[in-house]
């Protein structure tokens, strides 16, 4: 109401009495369309379940997957929970690296992470990901990766997994 409203308005009830509305707690929420997840993740899901055959696109497209960061980078940097998120599993990720690996991105979602680690040896990502997978304070449940060797034992590993107990799974 506007304050010159006020004077027009008749004295007839009191205003209603407005109490604070104490914040709601964490949602685990089950997702029944990919509406209910940021748009960068939206894309690499099929219902609650991580698609392999978008995820396989991503990972195997330097445009691609550089677009898909991208839009995860985006999307957490409008969202503080996909922030804290990322900044979790980022420690984790990098808790994981061997001398010969090096993380070169890592950005989550509420249900999903992607991102890409550089190694200097032929053992250096499968070594990471094993690593990766026994941290417990940082749980994953699918995982979707993809390497490349760039040559002189040197490549590249991309995955995207998920960081939500509903969407634990992989769809074709």
């Amino acid at each position: 109401m506007l304050p010159d409203d006020a004077a027009r308005t008749p004295a007839a009830a009191p205003a209603p009495v407005v109490a604070p509305v104490p914040p709601a707690p964490p949602v685990h929420r089950v997702a029944a369309s990919n509406q209910d997840y940021l748009a960068g993740e939206s894309r690499l899901l099929s219902g609650n379940a991580l698609s392999m055959a978008e995820a396989e696109t991503v990972l195997r497209s330097r445009a691609g997957f550089e677009a898909a960061l991208q839009q995860f980078e985006q999307d957490a940097a409008h969202h503080p929970d996909a922030q804290d998120l990322s900044t979790l599993y980022r420690a984790a990720a990098t808790r994981a690296l061997g001398g010969d690996v090096a993380l070169a991105s890592l950005s989550c979602g509420y249900s999903l992470c992607m991102g890409e680690i550089r190694s200097r040896s032929d053992t250096g990502f499968p070594d990471w990901v094993r690593a990766f997978g026994k941290d417990r304070d940082a749980p994953h449940y699918a995982l979707i990766t993809a390497e490349y060797v760039l040559g002189k034992e040197q490549s590249v590993g991309r995955f995207v997994f998920s960081i939500d107990p509903t969407a634990n799974g992989i769809s074709q």
